[in-house]
């Protein structure tokens, strides 16, 4: 793997450039160059994007050189820990939900009543959906408990759609371990999201998932053939370590016996995970208590949102007529975003420029359903965007980011807040639902490389990123 170094070299003998030259043309003095060259220092930010504007980098070429600066401006463990935590965050956007042919009314199948053995992974997974098919048709739906991997589940889960016709929804929990008693390293928790996304952004109603994450291998007894497990009313779904064994026992006690266990593991494990099937229920236990860590807050939207610059007239004039517990969601953005030190020095605000030209034209905060606010209007679009420009210019954590060199989903709200959990939403859709993550060193992890972000290329200065605020508000007047 070539270094920033190596790859700035081979671009100057690929367009047969000299330093002397680069430095006159770029007005950047040629000792620094030169260093750069042989690897004594890195350019800053700001002379990176000169140097690569004029070398007129292709795409290719520049992602080479962006992931080499970075690697060595963070040096390879925290480069290399927030390169994940980036592709966690790009994963939000792909899951999307399309209806099939695999949605359309199950048909029946006989619960299965007696002891049922595979061999094989394929044959694994089929038995595994045959019977989840089987048990959401039973009409005895009550909790299914999960302790398999990830990756099995999530591709048994896949063309199973967890409601049949007029039934309710069944309440699924799972077992996610990982190694170690101190969780001082995120890499584990970033991988285990991997397989948690899938199955928790995909627009199931009536499906109640929880993932519980646990320390150590409480779960699993030693010396067990068949460490995973799914408890079912009645019956036991068992696997193999290898997930080339299964079996199936109609047996209510052995299930029983499985349960236990569980819930034994449940009664210590704290659930890292929290889902949130409203934004109502998602800022009641975000916002709705008393702040006792006063500790940095990271917020990241692509456009302004209504309750960051909050205004009591605009929330008011946004919250949509009828909508649910419209009144306890004013109280509580107020009590969250007045009373507490948000705008403090370790508050940081992101935003793309498409994002807040989109905002400008229609009004539309798009980190919000439908249902729950209307278009503001214009005179409120444009205050909001002059206080934000305005707090970009008092040197506030305001950054404009170049959606080409980060590469943030538009359709994702991430909201780190004040350093203990870490809040996600599914945006523009009407199934939104908000996925809470508490663990230490996740959070750890995302504020780390969300303070890291202003001084990486394509990311603006405050100064910046007022002019580009300024120049929108003069372009849509």
């Amino acid at each position: 793997m070539s270094d920033f170094h190596s790859l700035f070299r081979e671009s100057l003998d690929k367009r047969k450039l000299t330093i002397y030259r680069l430095s006159k043309e770029l007005q950047i003095d040629r000792s620094t160059l030169y260093q750069v060259q042989n690897g004594g220092r890195l350019p800053t930010a700001q002379v990176f994007r000169r140097m690569a504007s004029y070398l007129n980098l292709s795409s290719r070429e520049e992602k080479q050189w962006l992931e080499a600066w970075k690697r060595e401006r963070l040096g390879p463990n925290h480069y290399y820990l927030r390169r994940k935590v980036e592709v966690c965050v790009q994963m939000l956007d792909k899951y999307t939900y399309e209806r099939t042919a695999a949605d359309e009314p199950l048909v029946w199948e006989e619960q299965i009543t007696q002891t049922v053995c595979a061999e094989g992974k394929s044959k694994a997974a089929i038995l595994l959906k045959k019977l989840l098919r089987a048990y959401l048709l039973s009409g005895d739906l009550a909790i299914l408990d999960v302790h398999l991997p990830l990756p099995f589940f999530s591709r048994c889960c896949t063309g199973i759609p967890w409601m049949a016709g007029e039934r309710s929804g069944i309440c699924v929990r799972q077992l996610l371990p990982l190694k170690g008693q101190e969780q001082e390293d995120a890499v584990p928790a970033l991988e285990a999201l991997d397989g948690v996304f899938g199955i928790f952004f995909l627009p199931r109603e009536g499906l109640e998932y929880t993932p519980y994450f646990y320390y150590g291998e409480e779960a699993r007894e030693s010396g067990s053939l068949f460490p995973y497990y799914v408890v079912m009313n009645g019956g036991l779904f068992l696997l193999s370590t290898d997930q080339e064994r299964a079996m199936y026992l109609p047996d209510p006690q052995a299930a029983a016996a499985y349960r236990t266990q569980f819930e034994k593991v449940l009664r210590w494990a704290s659930p890292l995970f929290r889902c949130y099937h409203s934004p109502v229920l998602a800022m009641d236990d975000t916002f709705g208590g008393t702040q006792e860590e006063k500790d940095a807050s990271v917020h990241f939207f692509h456009q302004p949102c209504l309750m960051m610059y909050l205004d009591p007239g605009i929330v008011q004039r946004a919250l949509c007529p009828g909508y649910p517990d419209r009144e306890r969601i004013a109280e509580l953005a107020m009590r969250y975003y007045v009373e507490q030190p948000v705008y403090g020095p370790g508050y940081y605000n992101f935003f793309t420029k498409k994002g807040v030209a989109a905002f400008l034209r229609d009004g539309r905060m798009r980190e919000f359903p439908e249902s729950l606010v209307k278009p503001l209007l214009p005179e409120d679009r444009r205050m909001l965007i002059r206080r934000l420009r305005d707090s970009a210019r008092c040197g506030g954590n305001v950054h404009c980011i170049d959606g080409r060199l980060i590469d943030v989903p538009e359709q994702v709200l991430i909201d780190v807040c004040f350093g203990r959990q870490i809040l996600f939403s599914k945006s523009n859709s009407d199934t939104l639902r908000y996925l809470s993550i508490s663990e230490r060193g996740l959070v750890r992890s995302f504020l780390e490389y969300f303070r890291a972000l202003p001084t990486m290329p394509g990311v603006s200065d405050s100064r910046e990123s007022a002019e580009i605020l300024d120049s929108l508000l003069k372009r849509e007047r």
